[in-house]
């Protein structure tokens, strides 16, 4: 299969045109061998880092096919509940460019916190260095910080995790979770390989 390449064209779904669009062509030429997708796309990979129904510190996290998280805790903890979206190396950021992360709180009750950092290892020492994080996200509210990536010394990879307070509870919060590029926060997208029918679409292309 030859490389991707993107071509910029504006594509339109009942009449209405969709502007910021990208046509990802694998060598056929023609629409039918590409994949449309929206810029401002969501960078975390999915299936995410831990598993979906992992249990931290008295709280358990489950996800659903479209990367949305539901959160229970019903009891105070020692330390932070958290859940990682991701912690494998790198997801291909830009050192100077700008990227929001974002968390939203769709249903349910409680409050949770998304943060993006950069693990080193120094003389056997395992750090966080904090570059943005979105905290505090209620529902009906959203929580968002735009950040310039850089890589600390030391960088070993990138990681996104959602944490609730020791003393914070939550039952059946359903938040979701997004890192675009640019300095805006959109509306939250699914990363692009969790959609079934995409994956399906990519297998059939592996395959000609």
């Amino acid at each position: 299969m030859s490389t991707p390449v993107f071509d910029e064209f504006v594509p339109v779904t009942e009449g209405v045109p969709v502007v910021n669009a990208k046509h990802v062509d694998f060598g056929g030429g023609d629409i039918a061998d590409g994949i449309i997708y929206a810029n401002n796309d969501n960078m975390i990979p999915f299936p995410y880092y831990n598993n979906s129904g992992v249990v931290n510190e008295n709280a358990t996290f489950t996800y659903d096919s479209l990367g949305f998280i539901t959160i229970n805790k019903s009891s105070n903890s020692t330390n932070r509940s958290q859940f990682f979206l991701y912690n494998t190396q790198t997801i291909n950021l830009v050192e100077g460019k700008k990227y929001t992360l974002s968390i939203n709180a769709v249903s349910g009750t409680g409050v949770a916190s998304v943060y993006f950092a950069n693990t080193v290892n120094e003389s056997g020492t395992i750090r966080s260095v904090v570059i943005g994080s979105a905290k505090d996200s209620t529902v009906g509210k959203s929580a968002s910080v735009t950040f310039t990536y850089s890589k600390s010394t030391g960088w070993v990879n990138d990681l996104i995790a959602i944490y609730v307070e020791p003393t914070d509870k939550c039952n059946n919060l359903k938040v979701e979770v997004m890192l675009e590029e640019g300095g805006a926060m959109h509306k939250y997208m699914p990363y692009i390989y969790s959609r079934k029918s995409l994956r399906d679409d990519i297998e059939a292309l592996k395959a000609r």
